[in-house]
């Protein structure tokens, strides 16, 4: 018998439809899930059919595909905190952090506020060098983790990827500042 991946059984042998729900969503919900009560695998697969067509008709009609500035500015929000958390461990364990790191830092944030000031993606652009494909860009390769971890299917060529650039600039610039200034705090 053909048992599709939204198809599981539990470990009571009840069949349940459990269908990814688009990361597009405002809410963090990543598979809705029901249970179909019954044992047989027959049924149930009859069952998860019908529920498999209806669930991709109501997603194409909700349109959770198109994401907003808030959600895309929510996600890097949630991303680079995070983070920040992550290095505000290292820092309360080991203390500052090296000059150099700082110097390196510091560098960064000058870049991103000219990336920011004249509106460009990367340096190569603030440079005036020409490059062929929007995937050769540093910041595609920045932000292809962040897509990949929150299951984001957002096409380079969409107005979501040049919303997600744009604010992506402004929240790592803003993550910088935060783990510059709990940096500085600790004694």
């Amino acid at each position: 018998m053909y048992n599709p991946s939204y198809l599981v059984q539990s470990r009571h042998n009840i069949y349940y439809f459990r269908y990814p729900v688009p990361t597009g969503t405002s809410n963090n919900t990543r598979r809705v899930s029901t249970s179909l009560q019954t044992r047989c695998p027959r049924e149930a697969l009859q069952l998860a059919k019908v529920l498999e067509y209806d669930t991709i008709n109501i997603l194409e009609r909700l349109d959770l595909y198109h994401m907003d500035h808030a959600e895309i500015v929510s996600i890097l929000k949630e991303h680079y905190a995070n983070a920040l958390n992550r290095i505000k461990k290292r820092i309360d364990k080991g203390g500052q952090l090296p000059k150099q790191n700082i110097d390196n830092i510091t560098n960064h944030l000058k870049e991103l506020d000219q990336l920011i000031q004249n509106e460009c993606d990367d340096v190569y652009e603030l440079q005036g060098l020409d490059i062929n494909t929007p995937e050769e860009n540093r910041i595609h390769k920045e932000l292809k983790p962040i897509l990949d971890k929150y299951e984001l299917s957002i096409k380079p060529d969409s107005k979501e990827y040049n919303m997600m650039k744009e604010a992506y600039k402004f929240a790592r610039r803003n993550y910088f500042k935060d783990l510059l200034a709990y940096n500085s705090q600790v004694y």
